[in-house]
């Protein structure tokens, strides 16, 4: 027995040492010249070398890839060594093929991003198997990490109180007797400060594209939600109206919003109650949507992602509401349910792609599947008709296209950019007729579709069927010759999705200013801060800084840790075996698959809406099961 648990205890430690030379170590082939430095060889014998120096050059790949090891790195060796051995000496634990699977996602997701976000391709992992060698021996390390923390969640999970307390505290008595009025006291408490020191409130680049459009400076077109933009419109009207500045306007759609996030939020809580969950997992819930400075930021910018959220939140709350409840969906739940999708799917055109699919796959099991069907194609039928006939009849260009092909775009970019030689003449007149095609290259940014997808914008308003078949066909014969191409594009511009080691791409901690960039700002609209409160915009700004940078809560601020917390709830679901709970998964899954075929590569602002529903569902989830 001492010899078996000293058998373990070397194993661990070496895993553990594998494990964090995986977690440090630099995913990027070594440079020409720096191989020449440590190999010690001069540049005519670089592709020369045989079998006997074949190990050389495998270990100077390895040193080079190395990163400095410090203290810190030895220290985070030993507690892992710990980890493992607590796990693997446990001779009662079982093997879990749940968390395989999810030990393994989680480990691909993590390597895989790690290349891009150190090269920018996997391509030297792929074609060479002395580095896919490498990629093997560190998935070993990075799995075992990810399954001994895995199994370790599932058993603080199964370990949760979800009891109810008698508790002394008069406060906490109250938020337990009144949930809503409570929740909407704490947030709006916590919301004054940014409504007051950011007053009259953020403007954001789009939403000031969206005033240019409606006022005639730019073509009003359907790329920004057009509903969204009457909707600032008309707050912004009533708000100058009533104090006569731009200002006042934004203000009073800053307050309207305000108001709305915290009703929906503080509606949210109450139902949590009902659902039976433990009172301090609502109180942290609650702390999360109040002192979280992204919402808080978010509150006051005038932005459609601000109220597309709070519209999709209300509406997946009363999905669940609804849906899990015993009896038949009443007409009048039926008129609410629509009601709210189609508030939702005019706020953002992906709301459509959320609602309608969650709606059909939630009747397949239900004896009432025909009122869920016909509340799907009502809504569906519903953003047709704004599409197609609203919109047009009052003056709103269609411009969809540019957004439906980005992803495909920046495909294509990549494959000109890589491949600029191994294109047909007939292939470069087609795309030439829809992209400035002596300028993809240059154009591409893996992080954003914009700069290509813009290009398409400058040659043709608006893409003709014929022209979409035609650049369709370009783009799958150009797929057939060079697949990878397209898939390390596609990964490329969504690793910092799933990749939990990147940070949001752009306004990591929200905008803390009003935009001035010359394309939008046409001195149309005049809008400013007080500037008594200067210091004040200073500090919270830094505040937020600091946060995003601490250990832990920076987690919060990675829009990779939510797509992984939805892994996890969906993999406890599984393991669980509670297969009716999956349908509630199925809004936020829809919402993840959207943006990762959106222009920006990890946008926080697109994440809004997950960020919001992701915590319903895990309580929702884990404490609904204990029921």
């Amino acid at each position: 027995m001492q010899k078996h648990n000293f058998g373990i205890k070397i194993a661990c430690i070496l895993l553990a040492i594998l494990t964090v030379i995986a977690f440090t170590t630099t995913y990027k082939v070594v440079s020409v010249e720096k191989y020449v430095g440590l190999m010690e060889i001069s540049n005519e014998s670089i592709n020369q070398y045989g079998s006997s120096t074949f190990y050389n050059a495998f270990l100077a790949q390895m040193r080079y890839m190395m990163a400095g090891w410090g203290f810190q790195n030895s220290v985070l060796t030993i507690f892992i060594a710990i980890v493992y051995y607590k796990l693997f000496h446990d001779e009662q634990r079982q093997y879990s093929i749940w968390s395989s699977v999810l030990a393994t996602i989680f480990a691909v997701c993590f390597m895989v991003g790690k290349c891009y976000q150190d090269a920018g391709t996997i391509s030297f992992m792929i074609n060479s198997w002395k580095y896919f060698f490498l990629f093997i021996i560190f998935f070993i390390g990075v799995f075992s990490f990810f399954y001994c923390c895995i199994e370790y969640m599932y058993i603080c999970v199964k370990k949760a109180n979800c009891s109810v307390t008698k508790n002394n505290n008069k406060l906490i008595d109250l938020f337990e007797n009144r949930p809503f009025i409570v929740s909407t006291v704490v947030m709006l408490l916590s919301r004054i400060a940014y409504l007051l020191f950011f007053w009259p409130g953020i403007v954001n680049w789009d939403a000031m594209f969206q005033l240019d459009s409606f006022y005639g400076i730019y073509e009003w077109t359907t790329h920004h939600p057009p509903f969204s933009t009457l909707v600032m419109v008309l707050f912004y009207n009533i708000g100058k109206f009533v104090g006569g500045t731009d200002n006042w306007g934004v203000f009073f759609y800053s307050v309207f919003q305000l108001s709305i996030e915290i009703m929906v939020v503080s509606y949210s809580i109450s139902l949590l109650k009902r659902w039976r969950v433990p009172i301090k997992a609502r109180i942290i819930l609650l702390l999360y949507f109040a002192l979280f400075t992204v919402w808080g930021i978010y509150s006051v910018t005038m932005v459609k992602d601000s109220m597309y959220y709070i519209c999709l939140l209300l509406w997946y709350v009363l999905f669940l509401k609804i849906y899990y409840k015993e009896k038949k969906i009443s007409i009048a739940e039926i008129l609410i349910l629509t009601s709210c999708s189609i508030v939702v799917i005019l706020m953002r055109k992906n709301g459509v792609y959320v609602i309608v699919p969650t709606l059909i796959i939630a009747g397949v099991r239900r004896i009432d599947w025909r009122r869920y069907m016909g509340t799907a194609i009502a809504i569906f039928l519903c953003s047709i008709f704004f599409e197609n006939m609203f919109w047009p009849v009052l003056g709103v260009a269609d411009n969809t296209h540019r957004d439906e092909f980005s992803m495909l775009f920046q495909q294509t970019a990549r494959y000109i950019k890589e491949y600029p030689d191994d294109v047909t003449d007939e292939e470069r007149k087609i795309l030439e007729e829809i992209l400035v095609y002596d300028k993809l290259a240059e154009r591409y940014n893996p992080d954003i579709a914009d700069p290509v997808k813009a290009s398409a914008g400058t040659k043709v308003p608006k893409l003709t069927d014929k022209e979409k078949t035609a650049y369709l066909h370009v783009w799958f014969e150009q797929l057939k010759r060079h697949p990878i191409v397209y898939i390390e594009a596609f990964l490329n511009g969504t690793y910092r999705y799933w990749y939990p080691n990147a940070k949001a791409y752009n306004h990591s901690i929200g905008q803390y200013f009003h935009t001035t960039d010359s394309v939008v700002d046409k001195g149309l609209f005049e809008f400013s801060f007080i500037g008594e409160f200067s210091d004040m915009r200073t500090a919270i700004y830094n505040l937020s800084y600091i946060l995003y940078k601490m250990p832990v809560i920076n987690l919060l601020y990675c829009p990779a840790t939510y797509t992984w917390v939805l892994l996890l709830v969906l993999y406890f679901i599984m393991r669980e075996k509670k297969y009716t709970f999956l349908i509630s998964a199925v809004p936020i899954c829809l919402a993840l698959l959207i943006n990762m075929i959106s222009p920006v590569n990890g946008s926080l602002r697109y994440m809004l809406p997950i960020m919001a529903m992701l915590p319903i569902l895990l309580l929702f989830i884990v404490f609904r099961e204990k029921e």
